[in-house]
């Protein structure tokens, strides 16, 4: 069939090419070819212009969500709270300091709390996270659990040796 349209074609191309059409039809091909042409690059425009919109606001709220989780809220509130919590233990620490000279390890475990929470503060300032200052809260109740403890350990031997003072007298 293709064919017989060739032949029919290439056997009348005299014909075919011997025929103008009017002024009027070709306007109105050239009219239908540019507005068409003006709308598919228009329309090409628009989807491009509309996706990298879409893509800059999505990145925009991906680096928000990722560097709030990354960087603590309220560094100035956990410096307060970590302000509170180290006056707990220094004035826990110079009670048992006046009151006790044998420590019972008591020393040994707390300076590897203490060696942690070095570690802990140097990832906190690299690498801020909420991960990190948990950890460095949990560190410091810690702390303060074991010198409640031992504080426990000096009064019980207080009121001992007051109940043994009492008895030899």
């Amino acid at each position: 069939m293709q064919d017989d349209l060739k032949k029919l074609i290439e056997s009348n191309r005299e014909a075919f090419d011997s025929k103008i059409p009017r002024e009027k039809v070709w306007q109105y091909v050239k009219a239908s070819l540019s507005t068409k042409s003006i709308w598919r690059n228009n329309s090409l425009r628009f989807w491009q212009v509309a996706a990298v919109l879409l893509l800059t606001i999505n990145l925009g709220f991906l680096y928000n969500y990722f560097s709030e989780r990354s960087i603590p809220s309220n560094v100035a509130d956990f410096k307060n709270t970590e302000a509170f919590y180290q006056s707990m233990i220094a004035d826990k620490m110079d009670i048992i300091q006046a009151n006790q000279s044998d420590l019972n390890g008591f020393t040994l475990d707390f300076q590897q709390l203490e060696a942690m929470y070095a570690v802990l503060q140097e990832e906190f300032q690299n690498r801020p996270s909420e991960k990190v200052k948990d950890a460095m809260i949990l560190n410091l109740l810690v702390r303060i659990n074991l010198l409640n403890k031992q504080l426990q350990e000096v009064e019980e031997k207080e009121k001992a040796s007051k109940q043994d003072e009492e008895r030899q007298s």
